[in-house]
C-alpha cells in the first residue's frame, strides 16, 4: 500500500504535465491512464540491490510508512518527502556512474601503465574511430 502511494506520487512528480495537473486540481486532476503500478515504480526505486549501500533497503520502506501513515500527512508533506528520496537517489545512481567510469578509465589506461604504449595507442585510435561513428 505505502509503496503503491509513493510509486504514483514518483511518476505525478518526475512528469511535468502530472506535476501541473496536480497542482492546480489535486489528486482528481492526475490522469492514471500512462500511469505504471505504483509498487512496481516503488521497488525499481527502492528495492533495487543497487541503492542498499547507500541508502538501506529498509530504511526507506520504514521513512515512507512512517510518512504515510503520520496523521498530518499532507500532499506536501508527500512531496517534499519523495524529493529528499529523489535526492537521495540521484546522488546514489551519480556516485555509481562515477566509480564504474573510473573503474573503466583505470582499465583503459592499464595497457599504457603496463608499458605497451603502442598497443595502448593502437586501442585508443580504435576506439576514437568507433565512438565517431555512432553519430552518422
Amino acid at each position: 500500500m505505502y509503496g503503491q502511494a509513493l510509486g504514483e506520487a514518483y511518476q505525478v512528480l518526475s512528469d511535468p504535465v502530472q506535476r501541473r495537473a496536480y497542482d492546480g486540481l489535486g489528486k482528481d486532476g492526475v490522469s492514471r491512464e500512462n500511469m505504471l503500478d505504483g509498487t512496481a515504480i516503488f521497488t525499481l526505486l527502492f528495492g533495487s540491490e543497487l541503492f542498499e549501500d547507500y541508502i538501506g533497503h529498509l530504511a526507506v520502506a520504514s521513512m515512507a510508512s512512517t510518512e504515510l501513515t503520520s496523521e498530518n500527512g499532507s500532499p506536501e508533506k508527500l512531496q517534499d518527502m519523495m524529493k529528499v528520496f529523489l535526492f537521495i537517489i540521484m546522488k546514489a545512481v551519480q556516485r555509481e556512474r562515477e566509480e564504474k567510469l573510473a573503474r573503466f578509465l583505470k582499465d583503459f589506461l592499464n595497457q599504457y601503465v603496463s608499458g605497451d604504449k603502442e598497443g595502448f595507442f593502437h586501442h585508443a585510435d580504435a576506439e576514437a574511430k568507433r565512438l565517431t561513428k555512432t553519430g552518422q
